[in-house]
């Protein structure tokens, strides 16, 4: 290849227009002997039909450049100068350059053992809706805020730091956040308070405390908050609670007690929570159950016991449960057998046994069912097969041997089921293999021969 071929970025006045990766190299050097031939054919069609068609063609860039661009001159310039609705996904090694990057509205980047070069950015003067995983730091991020009109940004897991930060707030348009695991604590949540467009923004997995939530609380347009993984603690939780606008709020793995979430149980617009991995017990279950209008809950890996599980049961609204890891029991399993709207649940790590899992499967509505590691060997595995509405089962880890395998073969609703590391032979999974209608199945971990389970798998 030439070194001219080879060079990262070159602009539109030498007329060589390229998007390359170890897939994908578009040339005008190779493309210019066609036009040659084309100068001279007659339009066919009119434009806005030619638009309408490649409308049809947005997701996939690579088919527009390199097919429709170079069928005549007319195609070329309908995909120049109308076309600027363009999407391309970029991973590996990548290389972007020419005058089709105009037409770039929506663009994807990942590239973990590359750091892409963001300097290209300032001629993709069409894109709102950007994604890069591609550890940029502080000086790639200082490239994104020219991008005016972006409304939808992700710059997750790229190391940006508090001083990377700052620049964003200078994107009036921007509704849509993700600046998830980027190195971020309280000084750097006081520079993303600014930006007072914002609905939905994730910010979990960063080092921020009390007072970035504090920060983070001034931002009353927000609607959908991920503060996920973070230190924020109770007081934090109050800050967090004076949030009247939020409907969805993921504040999981933030060390909350049960005085935190007392403070959530003020928030009545919730309609999702999800506060797993803190401190609950049940009393900090019962302040939860308070949030009347919650459709989906998640409260897994907190103590909150039986009798916190029965707290959640006065949740008349609920559709959605993920209670797992919360030490229930059995008997906590009896009273959620009473939650007859549920029609997802997870319950896995819950020590349910035979006779938790004959309590669920009272629950004849559910559609979705997480009952992984329950010891609930052959004869729960029995009652679990009288769901006839499920459509998505996993009952890994418990202990089920053949016989369990053939009760579980007659749900024959099922389209998703995992069944990992349990005791099925091939016996088992031979019972497994009639279920036909299954488009999703993961059986390993079990002592099952190579040809079964190449059967058995896909």
């Amino acid at each position: 290849m030439s070194k001219r071929n080879r060079k990262v970025f070159q602009d539109d006045h030498n007329d060589q227009s390229h998007v390359a990766d170890d897939q994908l190299i578009i040339s005008n050097f190779q493309s210019e002997r066609k036009f040659k031939k084309l100068n001279s054919d007659k339009e066919i069609l009119p434009d806005d039909v030619l638009y309408e068609i490649l409308s049809f063609l947005r997701d996939d860039f690579r088919f527009i450049v390199m097919s429709c661009a170079l069928v005549s001159k007319q195609w070329l310039n309908v995909v120049l100068e109308r076309c600027k609705f363009l999407s391309l996904k970029c991973e590996n090694e990548l290389t972007l350059g020419g005058r089709f990057l105009q037409n770039i509205q929506s663009l994807n980047v990942n590239q973990y053992f590359n750091t892409f070069d963001c300097h290209v950015l300032e001629f993709m003067g069409s894109l709102n809706n950007l994604t890069i995983r591609s550890k940029i730091r502080n000086e790639g991020a200082k490239c994104i805020p020219q991008l005016k009109q972006l409304t939808n940004l992700n710059v997750e897991d790229n190391k940006i730091g508090n001083e990377g930060v700052k620049c964003f707030s200078e994107l009036k348009h921007l509704t849509n956040f993700n600046i998830r695991n980027n190195k971020i604590m309280d000084e750097g949540a006081k520079y993303i308070s600014q930006m007072s467009q914002l609905t939905c923004m994730n910010i979990g997995n960063n080092n921020i405390g009390e007072p970035g939530a504090e920060y983070i609380s001034q931002m009353k347009q927000l609607t959908n908050l991920n503060i996920h993984g973070n230190r924020i603690g109770d007081k934090g939780a109050r800050h967090i609670s004076e949030m009247e606008g939020l409907t969805h709020l993921d504040i999981g793995y933030n060390n909350l007690g049960n005085l935190g979430s007392q403070y959530l149980s003020q928030m009545k617009k919730l309609t999702y929570l999800f506060i797993e991995g803190n401190r609950l017990d049940e009393n900090g279950a019962k302040f939860v159950s308070e949030l009347k209008q919650l459709t989906i809950l998640c409260i897994g890996a907190n103590g909150i016991g039986p009798n916190g599980a029965r707290y959640i049961t006065e949740m008349k609204q609920l559709t959605d449960l993920s209670i797992g890891g919360a030490k229930i029991g059995e008997e906590g399993a009896r009273h959620l057998k009473t939650m007859n709207q549920l029609t997802n649940l997870n319950i896995g790590y819950n020590r349910l046994g035979s006779i938790g899992a004959k309590f669920i499967s009272e629950m004849k509505q559910l559609t979705s069912l997480d009952i992984f590691y329950n010891n609930i060997e052959d004869e729960g595995a029995k009652h679990i097969s009288e769901l006839k509405n499920l459509r998505k089962l996993d009952i890994g880890r418990n202990n089920i041997t053949d016989e369990g395998a053939k009760y579980v073969s007659q749900l024959n609703q099922l389209t998703h089921l995992s069944i990992t590391y349990n005791n099925l032979s091939d016996e088992g999974a031979k019972y497994i293999n009639t279920m036909t209608q299954l488009t999703k199945l993961d059986i390993g971990g079990n002592a099952i021969s190579d040809d079964i389970e190449m059967i058995a798998n896909f």
